[in-house]
């Protein structure tokens, strides 16, 4: 009877086990399911159908005050000072900490960007740190347009900060095409500083600061650890740059992999998705658009009304973005896997192009082989002026002999004392007949 009882209880126990882990499945299916079908919803519908509804007109916000001004100034500004910390700081601290000589310019390079980065992630937590979305995410994409319209006036710093880092990236893109070394993905990071301009651009003329100063914010916090682990692993720390390579890992993965993603899905899927009208469409012919060009918040619209979604091109932007963080991890988690099979220690940076090392190695074993060889010659070419000393001072020692020999005085051959070495008088010289 006890044994009847435990069977039944046995079964009871996994039947009720069955029925839920049943359960919890059909809730996953069902969620990833209804999350499947929003998506194709919100990207593929927009994407195969033309727009022909009228622009609602609180959407169509457009501001052309970049400051140009202050982008242009701050821009030069940047670049200048990077060139004095370069020259004063930075160079003669890679000559005091013996760096390679071969490494001294991107020792510089990362010094630069190490001293950047925390400011610009100080200066955004403090421009920032009042507003409502720093502490709610969600409150990025509430009360637009017309919340948004006052975000200049209220958080003026923070306009201050989009601008600082439009100027920033405008001058960063400079030294990529001009001064920085070529890495090999020097398409990736043109790609990547372009978009991050028409990001930036994008979200200030449309009062999207709220974006565009969330985009910029992730960016830096990682590059903070990145640049830093870059600069002390040039400079031969290799422990704190192992442990801020560490750090950089996961800040980029928190950041740019699980965060970043949510800024467009979000915008395109969220509770407030209605709030944009851009996002209902990619391509339309916008019938109450009559103007020959009109840039807002609704799309860039030229005559006939033909208008493409601002926030769509905002969104390509920042898929763009996101495909390049996941090649960069990639990237990332090899120099990792290589840091802990080589016990800690990384040599180089796996971006640098292998052939312009290679040229160089050649260059050094090339010299190398040179300077053997010459070392080589030395002894061969000592025995030689040697053995020309020798012979020299033989021909000299001759010629003295002869010398010796050859000066007879006068007196000598008058008193008759010479004589041969044979003992006998030495005999006249015969005269030769010119007629014989």
């Amino acid at each position: 009877m006890h044994t009847t009882s435990l069977t039944t209880t046995t079964t009871s126990t996994t039947i009720t086990a069955t029925t839920a882990t049943n359960s919890i499945m059909s809730f996953i299916v069902e969620t990833v399911r209804h999350i499947g079908q929003s998506m194709i919803d919100t990207f593929t519908v927009p994407l195969t159908t033309i727009s022909r509804e009228p622009a609602p007109e609180n959407s169509r916000i457009f501001k052309f005050d970049f400051e140009f001004s202050f982008i242009i100034s701050m821009g030069i500004l940047l670049f200048t000072l990077r060139k004095l910390i370069s020259r004063f700081i930075l160079h003669p601290l890679s000559i005091r900490w013996n760096v390679n000589p071969k490494e001294r310019s991107r020792f510089i390079e990362n010094g630069w960007f190490s001293l950047y980065y925390p400011f610009m992630v100080g200066f955004a937590v403090y421009s920032m740190w009042d507003t409502p979305w720093f502490s709610d995410w969600r409150a990025i994409y509430s009360d637009y347009p017309e919340g948004h319209l006052m975000d200049e006036h209220n958080y003026p710093l923070m306009r201050k900060y989009c601008l600082f880092a439009m100027a920033f990236y405008s001058q960063a893109l400079f030294g990529l095409l001009y001064v920085d070394e070529r890495m090999k993905d020097f398409g990736e990071m043109l790609t990547h500083h372009i978009a991050t301009i028409l990001v930036m651009g994008l979200s200030m003329s449309t009062n999207m600061h709220r974006i565009g100063s969330t985009i910029v914010l992730l960016h830096d916090v990682g590059d903070v650890f990145l640049y830093t682990a870059k600069f002390f692993h040039v400079g031969n720390f290799q422990t704190l740059a192992n442990v801020l390579f560490f750090l950089f890992t996961v800040t980029f993965a928190v950041t740019r992999l699980i965060i970043f993603p949510c800024v467009p899905f979000y915008a395109a899927m969220g509770p407030y998705s209605h709030l944009y009208p851009s996002t209902r469409y990619i391509l339309g012919k916008i019938p109450n658009i009559t103007s020959r060009f009109e840039f807002s918040g609704y799309g860039i619209c030229v005559a006939g009304g033909y208008c493409v979604s601002t926030m769509y091109l905002m969104g390509l932007c920042l898929f763009c973005l996101l495909f390049l963080h996941m090649y960069w991890f990639t990237l990332i988690v090899k120099l990792l896997i290589k840091t802990l099979k080589e016990g800690g220690v990384v040599k180089g940076d796996p971006r640098v192009i292998k052939n312009k090392n290679k040229k160089q190695q050649m260059d050094s074993d090339e010299n190398d082989v040179m300077t053997t060889k010459n070392r080589k010659q030395i002894p061969v070419v000592a025995a030689l002026k040697e053995a020309e000393v020798s012979e020299q001072g033989s021909l000299d020692s001759v010629k003295n002999d002869n010398d010796d020999e050859a000066m007879i005085t006068s007196q000598q051959v008058s008193d008759g004392s010479l004589r041969r070495r044979d003992g006998c008088r030495p005999s006249s010289p015969k005269r030769i007949d010119p007629s014989a």
